[in-house]
């Protein structure tokens, strides 16, 4: 579904990563770890064509982006339904009130941005990414404004989300644990000119995935190892 091969991207002087080729398979999940300023976010840019490449190719078979930034990019000056309202199908508008009672903000869905918390605003910024009609989701660091317990149930909700629109979701995080709790493949980068330190697989499906269990520590301590010995 989506191919980067051989690219390269610097800016200036600085080479973020050099000849990187990633392959992503159609209606998987896909985590994308690795050290600060190792180029997670400039990949999630590069394949939603914000970001122009020095070098290679980039292929896409299904071209239908939508992007959860790590900012919110609300607009001030309208309220939560409307920005809701700006991206959703007319169609679909009926998915704003499910999304929003999922959320827990069926509550404030006539207030403004102003008036929302920082964790509000970004769960009306994963709203939205769903909402606008896409094959590709792009999610970079969308859970970091929230609290364990919130986290917890929302990584539950876009996974069954997931599961429903059979989209394709490639999320960028540096929280080893959200990594492991949501991907179905897990890609491990070095620090920058980044390349993948490695990219395995979670058979085990989801909803049993326990963080108590052998298999899951072990590759907990797996990915944490890697991105601790990771070298410039």
């Amino acid at each position: 579904m989506v191919l980067l091969d051989r690219v390269t991207k610097k800016y200036n002087d600085l080479v973020v990563f050099k000849d990187l080729t990633l392959d992503i398979d159609e209606g998987k999940i896909y985590s994308i770890l690795g050290p600060s300023g190792c180029g997670k976010t400039t990949i999630l840019r590069i394949i939603g064509g914000l970001e122009n490449i020095d070098s290679g190719r980039i292929l896409l078979s299904k071209k239908r982006v939508s992007y959860i930034f790590q900012e919110h990019r609300l607009l001030p000056w309208k309220n939560v339904r409307k920005n809701l309202e700006l991206v959703c199908p007319k169609e679909d508008l009926d998915k704003i009130n499910m999304y929003l009672e999922m959320m827990e903000l069926k509550d404030y869905e006539y207030s403004y941005p102003k008036d929302l918390s920082g964790g509000m605003k970004q769960r009306i910024s994963m709203i939205r990414g769903f909402l606008y009609p896409h094959d590709i989701l792009l999610m970079d660091e969308a859970f970091q404004a929230l609290d364990l317990k919130l986290k917890t149930k929302l990584l539950r909700e876009v996974y069954k989300l997931h599961k429903d629109i059979k989209n394709t979701i490639i999320f960028v995080t540096h929280n080893v644990e959200e990594a492991l709790f949501l991907g179905d493949e897990i890609i491990v980068l070095s620090k920058k000119p980044a390349v993948i330190l490695d990219k395995f697989k979670i058979d085990i499906p989801q909803e049993k995935r326990d963080f108590e269990s052998k298999e899951i520590k072990n590759l907990k301590n797996k990915t944490k190892s890697l991105l601790e010995h990771t070298t410039v």
